[in-house]
């Protein structure tokens, strides 16, 4: 029961294509408590939607899956009465790809480590978040073909965007940083 009342919260959630946006009717979904245990299943509407009700307090684990898709898994946590959650899942058949890349000091060429990459669809859907190691590189495996803007930031400087292309295994990337407040050549 939620907040000390008699009132038992719902996890209210659609399903979707990752590349077509589109709703995935009679997908399975499978509603655990990660505390109990207890287990509630359900399957999608023609809208791609799902509910399940009657939940106490605490954190879900939903997997879906659905014929001819790979399952997706996502964790909800319910603390008022309703939680919403988006899940996308790729087509068994979709082809996938890497984006490679390297993050530089656009002043220095030196590499920048510990920065943030996020490779987002640029039509929509999940992003994925990375961070570049001691070499500036990063690497967003396993995403659907096409169209990306990847964004890089780091602390010390200005954020930099670009759109990649993603229709083979492997695409490479390099982004250049500027810094905020580069030295001044008149001290």
């Amino acid at each position: 029961m939620l907040k000390g009342l008699d009132i038992p919260g719902e996890i209210l959630g659609t399903v979707k294509d990752a590349a077509t946006q589109e709703a995935i009717e009679g997908a399975r979904i499978e509603v655990c408590s990660t505390t109990s245990g207890v287990v509630r299943i359900c399957h999608c509407t023609e809208n791609g939607e799902f509910g399940a009700a009657n939940l106490d307090e605490g954190e879900y684990r939903i997997e879906v899956s659905a014929e001819d898709y790979n399952n997706g898994v996502e964790y909800v946590y319910v603390a008022d009465e309703q939680a919403n959650v988006a899940i996308l899942l790729t087509p068994t058949t979709a082809p996938l790809g890497d984006i490679l890349g390297v993050l530089l000091d656009d002043s220095t060429d030196e590499p920048i480590a510990g920065a943030e990459v996020t490779a987002t669809p640029v039509g929509g859907g999940a992003s994925m978040h990375e961070t570049t190691d001691a070499t500036g590189s990063f690497m967003c495996e396993d995403l659907l073909y096409g169209d990306y803007t990847v964004l890089a930031e780091a602390s010390g400087y200005k954020r930099e965007d670009k759109t990649v292309i993603l229709n083979a295994a492997e695409v490479s990337v390099e982004l250049r940083l500027k810094p905020k407040n580069p030295p001044s050549l008149f001290r």
